[in-house]
C-alpha cells in the first residue's frame, strides 16, 4: 500500500497584555477607609480584599471604598479581576496595602542562650521610623536601630523585654510592640582534668539560676558515650586509660 505523510503549522502571536491597573496604593492607618479604582472600562469588576472590608454596594463599579482593620495580620492587599475585558488578560491584579497597625507583633526567638546574636524585626512600613529598646540593661543593639529590624547581642543571662515604637508622621498614625525573651546562662564544669585509674573524682557544674537536673555524659577512648542523669555533681570513677 501507499503510505502518506503530511504536515502543517499555524503562525501563534502571544502578546502581553498587563491586568487592569489599580490605582491609589499607598500606606494606610489601622481602622481607616480609603478609596481604589482602575481606569480600564469592562463590563464587571470582580474586587477583593485581605485585612479589610469593602462597604461599596455590590455590584461593584471601577472604585470601591475599603474599610481597613487593625492591621494586625500585616499588610492588605487590593485585587481586581476583570475576566477578559476586551484588551486585557484575564490575570487579576493585586497591589499590596502597607497598614500601621496600633500594636505590632515582634518575630523572633524567645528562648536564646547568652552569648548569641540574634535579630528581631515588625512588619516594615515605608515612610515610618522605629524606635527599639532592651529592657533591663544587659543586651545591646548591635545594628538595625532606626529600622524595622535589629540584630542584638544577649551578652548577660535573664529575663528581658523587646520594644519597639514607630511612627508614621504623614497620617499621624503610631504603634508599638512588645516581645519577652529569655537568657540562658552558659554550663560551667569544675574538676580535675588529671587524674589516675581506679581513683573517683568529683565533678560540679554551675549554671546561674538553674536549680534542675543534669546530663553527664562521658566519652572513653573509642567513641563510646554513657549518659547520667543527675545533680549538678557527679562522681567519675574510670576503668580504663585514655
Amino acid at each position: 500500500g501507499c503510505q502518506c505523510a503530511a504536515s502543517d503549522s499555524i503562525m501563534v502571536n502571544v502578546r502581553y497584555a498587563p491586568g487592569p491597573d489599580v490605582q491609589c496604593a499607598s500606606v494606610v492607618c489601622a481602622n481607616d477607609t480609603a478609596t481604589y479604582n482602575t481606569s480600564v472600562i469592562c463590563g464587571t469588576y470582580n474586587w477583593s480584599v485581605t485585612g479589610g472590608t469593602i462597604i461599596s454596594s455590590q455590584p461593584y463599579s471601577n472604585a470601591i471604598v475599603v474599610a481597613w482593620g487593625n492591621g494586625s495580620t500585616g499588610n492588605g492587599s487590593v485585587t481586581l479581576d476583570v475576566g477578559t475585558c476586551t484588551g486585557l488578560c484575564a490575570t487579576p491584579t493585586t497591589i499590596t496595602i502597607p497598614i500601621v497597625s496600633s500594636a505590632a507583633s515582634i518575630s523572633g526567638d524567645s528562648y536564646v542562650c547568652v552569648r548569641d546574636f540574634k535579630t528581631y524585626s515588625v512588619p516594615a512600613i515605608p515612610g515610618t521610623t522605629f524606635t527599639w529598646s532592651i529592657t533591663p540593661s544587659g543586651a545591646s543593639i548591635v545594628s538595625g536601630y532606626g529600622t524595622n529590624s535589629i540584630l542584638v547581642d544577649w551578652g548577660v543571662a535573664g529575663n528581658y523585654t523587646v520594644s519597639v515604637n514607630y511612627d508614621f508622621e504623614l497620617l499621624g498614625c503610631s504603634g508599638t510592640g512588645s516581645y519577652n525573651v529569655t537568657v540562658s546562662p552558659e554550663i560551667s564544669v569544675y574538676g580535675d582534668a588529671n587524674m589516675c585509674l581506679n581513683t573517683s573524682t568529683s565533678f560540679t557544674a554551675n549554671v546561674q539560676g538553674y536549680s534542675g537536673n543534669y546530663d553527664w555524659i562521658v566519652k572513653d577512648a573509642n567513641g563510646n558515650t554513657n549518659v547520667t542523669t543527675g545533680g549538678s555533681n557527679f562522681n567519675f570513677y574510670p576503668l580504663a586509660a585514655g
